[in-house]
């Protein structure tokens, strides 16, 4: 039996999340070829206001979703992506 899927907040300098977000913008460019998009990289998710929740199945990384959060009472959820 799979273990239960396990959300929280970590620290984006990690190899598994460098993976999932390379996905990421690969999906993006596709969707959006010529709109106003930037790649996003882990280091750019180490802002202060910025959180990352990653998604693990069995200790394995299977999603994410960046949170900005604004400092008005509300947040902005980006780049969120499923393996």
């Amino acid at each position: 039996m799979a273990e239960a899927l396990v959300i929280g907040v970590e620290d984006p300098l990690q190899a598994a999340v460098a993976a999932l977000l390379a996905h990421s913008n690969v999906v993006a460019a596709r969707l959006y070829p010529c709109g106003r998009r930037r790649p996003t990289t882990p280091e750019a998710v180490t802002a202060p206001d910025t959180r990352l929740l990653v998604a693990r199945r069995d200790g394995v990384a299977v999603g994410l979703g960046v949170v900005i959060v604004r400092g008005n009472g509300t947040a902005e959820l980006r780049r969120m992506i499923v393996d």
